[in-house]
């Protein structure tokens, strides 16, 4: 009865961030892209899968590798968050990005995504969420 209690207060000072990367059109973008939470490694996230980390209220800077992806997101307890993982080709070159989206649009668009395999989870310090939003 204590855990239960325990984890409840846990969940309510805790907000979810709902990280997702749908199938991309250009084949040339297939490869795992790495997700930083405070610049240290939190996931590698190939196209069309999803996963959710349990964060305490604050600030947390989100990048992937190169910088123009940087973005800092400010999260409250018991809210939820959903964050679009990207990489396309452009040229020579891929453009990354992650993009905060409306919580409608989000889960649309992950209502046919698959959980993250945990092989690719990198940031054992975290608390990962291995449910679909509802």
């Amino acid at each position: 009865m204590l855990l239960i209690f325990c984890c409840s207060v846990y969940s309510q000072s805790t907000a979810t961030v709902y990280f997702y990367r749908v199938k991309e059109v250009n084949r040339f973008s297939n490869k795992n892209v790495r997700v930083h939470i405070n610049k240290k490694e939190a996931f590698q996230m190939p196209q069309g899968h999803f996963i959710a980390v349990t964060l305490k209220a604050g600030d947390y800077e989100l990048k992937m590798e190169k910088k123009q992806s940087e973005m800092l997101l400010s999260v409250e307890s018991g809210k939820r968050y959903f964050v679009r993982v990207s990489q396309t080709v452009s040229g020579y070159f891929y453009t990354e990005s992650l993009t905060e989206t409306a919580e409608k649009q989000a889960i649309y668009q992950m209502r046919d995504l698959p959980i993250l395999e945990d092989k690719k989870l990198k940031n054992k310090d975290l608390i990962f969420v291995k449910e679909k939003p509802q």
